[in-house]
């Protein structure tokens, strides 16, 4: 009779083995870890052999942070060297961007305007209708509907006018 073979006894052998070799490669993975790891940290990615910023969907990084900071630097001590205030002067004085200046103003200044107006409009409008409904009451507010939606755009203007009445009526 043969001996059967120890499959488990096989097996934890072959783990263990497996597990010599990984632990002695942890150090080349966490070397290799590092090298990819900490660049990264910056905002650079390793692709294709050698490294790149990586700003992929405007991502932010340390190095774009930095990189930003010194352009906007630069760009903000040209600007003060082009843009002078007598510069300004010159230019408000052609005429071109005086007057755009004061149409962009008028335009945002409408703009600011009527949504105040349409805001001050709507909350009257809530007001009011809180105060209607309150004097109608709901079931007279159900049977003022009922009759102008049986009737609709068919109503005459006597009719109309019959309605438009006990509203008021009720209302003021």
């Amino acid at each position: 009779m043969t001996k059967a073979p120890n499959y488990a006894q096989q097996i934890s052998e072959a783990v263990d083995q497996e597990m010599a070799k990984t632990l002695k490669d942890i150090p080349k993975f966490i070397a290799q870890g590092v090298h990819s790891v900490i660049p990264g940290m910056f905002g650079f990615t390793g692709r294709w052999g050698k490294w790149e910023v990586d700003n992929c969907n405007s991502r932010r990084s340390e190095i774009s942070d930095w990189i930003g900071n010194k352009a906007r630097a630069e760009f903000s001590k040209q600007c003060d060297k082009i843009i002078t205030q007598a510069f300004i002067k010159k230019l408000m004085k052609d005429g071109g961007l005086k007057n755009a200046a004061q149409r962009e103003f008028k335009k945002q200044f409408e703009k600011v305007l009527l949504v105040s107006v349409r805001d001050t409009a709507t909350l009257q409008a809530q007001e009011m209708v809180g105060e209607f409904l309150k004097k109608m009451g709901p079931q007279k507010i159900i049977t003022d509907l009922e009759k102008i939606l049986d009737v609709g755009d068919n109503m005459s203007e006597t009719q109309t006018a019959i309605l438009e009445a006990e509203i008021e009526e009720n209302v003021g």
